[in-house]
């Protein structure tokens, strides 16, 4: 979802520039990656049928419902080298996001069991979960999960983003720009940019009222066009992302 702002700097492009522009922000890695899920602790058979012990799993263990079908399934296979005895992962594209998404709202039922079910991330936002994860450890926030390829973080004291405890949230090997509320309580947004990345921000399409909070940088592409990247949504209540 745009702002308006942001929408109406797309509208002024050219339809060859418009164009380019949705191809690129199409082209992004985890957004590829949105209908697959990876599936770890099944063991590894010679002559396994991993769509049929990846169907069981999910509408006999996990409850899903309405239930996983093959025809909700567009590939399913394992990833990696074999590595010994240790049995490798099994990526699972679905045919459509909901279907990916019944399973997700399932994973819950998996407490107890030997079997995980992950998003299917890049590597560069695996490798920044898993620092996220290590600075969790040493107490840095409570809590840190993914949802839809994005990082989610859950403050030790539950509280709001303000200008005495955003260096708290920064992580290594990445920039950072914050965004805190100063006129009343609550609220906040933070970017973190890979540090091999030029970036320049970009107030002018920044947004801040009761319905959303927004940030937005500017990164320079090979091509004559830039993308302004939306990072982060604040809806109200009754309002669908």
């Amino acid at each position: 979802m745009w702002t308006r702002r942001a929408s109406q700097s797309f509208l002024d492009m050219d339809s060859a520039a418009f164009a380019k522009a949705l191809g690129l922000a199409l082209k992004d890695p985890q957004y590829q990656r949105r209908n697959s899920l990876r599936i770890a602790g099944f063991p590894e058979d010679e002559n396994e049928d991993i769509l049929t012990r990846t169907l069981e799993l999910m509408n006999t263990t996990m409850s899903v419902e309405p239930a996983i079908t093959a025809h909700d399934v567009d590939r399913i296979h394992r990833v990696g080298k074999k590595d010994g005895g240790k049995p490798r992962s099994v990526i699972i594209k679905f045919a459509t996001y909901r279907a990916r998404h019944r399973v997700m709202q399932h994973r819950r039922n998996l407490r107890n069991t030997t079997h995980f079910i992950n998003e299917d991330l890049t590597r560069v936002r695996s490798t920044l979960l898993y620092k996220s994860r290590l600075m969790k450890r040493q107490g840095h926030f409570k809590d840190c999960w993914t949802h839809d390829g994005s990082i989610v973080y859950k403050d030790n004291a539950e509280t709001w983003l303000t200008s005495n405890n955003k260096d708290n949230y920064d992580i290594p090997d990445y920039n950072s720009i914050h965004s805190v509320r100063t006129e009343r309580r609550g609220g906040g947004v933070s970017l973190f940019i890979i540090s091999k990345f030029e970036f320049k921000p970009r107030p002018d399409l920044d947004t801040f009222n009761d319905d959303i909070e927004s940030l937005f940088i500017e990164i320079p592409t090979t091509h004559l066009l830039t993308e302004a990247f939306k990072i982060s949504l604040k809806y109200s209540k009754g309002n669908k992302a």
